[in-house]
């Protein structure tokens, strides 16, 4: 999840700079063999996800100097768009098994510049590669991603609720450029906010496991960066009207972290224990709050980064 940038306009000369978390139940799992020809298939794999995996062996067959192929089944994947850095989790695990069947190096910084990654944040690297919640440190003139500055291990006991509005993608390719081309110049003051908030409340916090000062300033970052972004999302803090309502329910009767990952649709609520999730997720079910474009899905953090399994010696 992607909770936001505490620098857009890069008032020290570092661009954006990114904070966010690697959650459970959202694996972007693959399985791979070495091949002397391109083949793509599985259950969750559509035409776009096709297409994308061919574009992105071609550029590591390019980068690499090789003519070497790659057979890839598709078992899972995170919905595209929705704010779960899909495309980063699918084009870093390409790459990783090409590198492995192939004995070349994985760097992955340089690796993610190949496979168009990390050209704003780099929540999505730093969580492919070691999970928990991270900070990276914004982009400079560099065309290497965002370097990561911050990797902490998350709360185990704090629960994630995620709420998925089935009917919205969220802002992505030309459309996210021009919206962001947009968008009005962010204070440096404000920035400096954000920073504050990150260093001296939420970052003590997770080490903490003080929950009450974590939801503080998360959402206080939640509020900023989605009055910000309103403009180009309909005026709101919320992509879905529907996770908006719900979100809204839930915060005048549960004390909770939330807010909306990236460009959304998908909104989240962390609750301090899994407990007070249920009771809270049963609640909004009786007063209907959850509709048919609608779906939950519980989840907690993730604190390791990926994981490759050899299943055979072929």
């Amino acid at each position: 999840m992607h909770f936001g940038f505490l620098d857009p306009n890069a008032s020290l000369g570092r661009r954006y700079s990114s904070l966010g978390l690697s959650i459970s139940n959202f694996d972007t799992k693959l399985l791979t063999n070495a091949s002397s020809s391109i083949e793509v298939f599985g259950d969750v794999c559509n035409s776009e996800i096709k297409k994308t995996i061919l574009s992105l062996i071609i550029k590591l067959q390019n980068h690499f100097q090789s003519s070497k192929g790659l057979v890839v089944e598709l078992i899972s994947v995170p919905p595209r768009h929705c704010g779960f850095g899909t495309g980063t989790q699918l084009g870093l695990s390409i790459a990783k098994s090409f590198c492995i069947h192939y004995c070349y190096p994985f760097n992955i910084n340089e690796l993610s510049v190949i496979v168009g990654r990390g050209s704003r944040s780099g929540i999505g690297i730093a969580a492919f590669q070691s999970g928990g919640f991270v900070i990276d440190g914004g982009k400079s003139n560099y065309a290497l991603p965002p370097p990561l500055l911050i990797q902490k291990k998350f709360p185990d006991s704090w629960k994630i609720l995620l709420m998925l509005d089935n009917s919205k993608t969220g802002l992505h390719g030309n459309d996210e450029k021009e919206a962001i081309k947009r968008l009005p110049k962010f204070e440096k003051k404000i920035s400096s906010h954000l920073c504050h908030e990150t260093l001296l409340r939420i970052l003590p916090a997770v080490v903490e496991k003080d929950f009450n000062s974590f939801a503080s300033g998360l959402n206080e970052i939640q509020r900023i960066m989605g009055n910000y972004f309103s403009p180009v999302q309909g005026g709101s803090n919320f992509l879905s009207k529907e996770v908006e309502t719900l979100v809204g329910w839930l915060t005048k009767n549960y004390n909770i972290a939330y807010g909306q990952s990236s460009w959304g649709p998908t909104g989240f609520a962390i609750f301090e224990s899994h407990e007070l999730l249920i009771k809270a997720l049963n609640d909004a079910k009786k007063e209907r709050l959850i509709n048919s474009s609608m779906h939950t899905v519980i989840c907690e953090a993730s604190n390791v980064g990926a994981s490759v399994e050899k299943l055979n010696d072929s």
